[in-house]
């Protein structure tokens, strides 16, 4: 990910321009999507199948056709991939590469609408390189956030607080461009969410989140992880009417499936069955 020419050749959603791009016609990602969508049985991983829920949720469209049933295999780590996607976190790398999108969407404005954006972009860029470089250098792993006041993380807090005006300020400036450039409103929309999430995250006051750091080489991750995944689950999933049937080694304990059905917001009276093993 911190791979520079990986950053100049991926596409991630919040880039993609779907129909209104060039090469449309020949993206391997549609054509693959036209394929699932044509095909009685589609195989897919259990983050692609959350990183669709996720999005569904969000109201941005979808990634995986619709579908009538699901068999979740290795279900017991159904949790840990829908913790993943149903959280809020901002990234040093992602950072970095929000402020290479909007350098480059300012210097395709013209000189009279890219002049008060610019220097708010400058801000931005800054603030983006620091969290990287400025914060948690010397450790590395996962660790819980805001578990101690240390002079760290109080410097931490008051840049996130920082940051979330600048970004602020920044997507309210890009809203009124976009009204007359619309390529800067897709922009506008990830500055703002960014926003958010600084808050979010210096705040720190959704006791329904755990929240944590990650450093692993340059990149440093902030994350808010939801304690328990039920609620949006049951929102996306499990209430929707379709056949469900979740399959592992391990989701029972002693033949009791209360624990996992109580982790996903399973009813109590959906149907267990446990199957003793043919091995010793």
């Amino acid at each position: 990910e911190d791979d520079g020419l990986w950053a100049q050749i991926s596409s991630p959603a919040e880039r993609c321009l779907g129909q209104r791009c060039p090469e449309f016609g020949d993206c391997f990602l549609w054509k693959a999507r036209k394929v699932a969508a044509a095909a009685d049985l589609v195989l897919v991983n259990h983050h692609l199948f959350m990183a669709d829920l996720a999005v569904r949720a969000s109201g941005h469209g979808e990634v995986l056709p619709e579908w009538e049933a699901a068999v979740f295999d290795e279900a017991h780590l159904l949790e840990d991939a829908a913790t993943s996607y149903f959280g809020r976190s901002l990234s040093s790398a992602a950072l970095a590469g929000l402020a290479r999108d909007l350098v480059r969407g300012v210097a395709a404005l013209s000189s009279i609408t890219a002049a008060p954006l610019a220097p708010l972009v400058e801000i931005f860029q800054r603030q983006a390189d620091a969290l990287g470089m400025s914060f948690f250098a010397r450790r590395s792993g996962e660790w819980e956030l805001w578990a101690d006041e240390t002079p760290e993380t109080h410097r931490l807090r008051e840049y996130l607080s920082n940051f979330h005006h600048d970004a602020l300020a920044l997507a309210e400036s890009l809203k009124g461009a976009a009204r007359e450039n619309d390529e800067l409103a897709p922009l506008m929309s990830r500055v703002a969410v960014t926003a958010a999430d600084l808050l979010f995250l210096a705040e720190a006051s959704d006791r329904q989140y755990v929240y944590q750091a990650e450093r692993l080489g340059r990149r440093l991750t902030l994350s808010a992880l939801p304690v328990k995944v039920s609620r949006q689950l049951s929102e996306g999933l499990l209430n929707t009417g379709r056949t469900l049937i979740f399959t592992s080694a391990t989701l029972s304990q002693g033949g009791d499936f209360s624990y996992f059905k109580d982790r996903l917001g399973l009813w109590p009276e959906v149907e267990g069955l446990a199957i003793e093993s043919p091995f010793d």
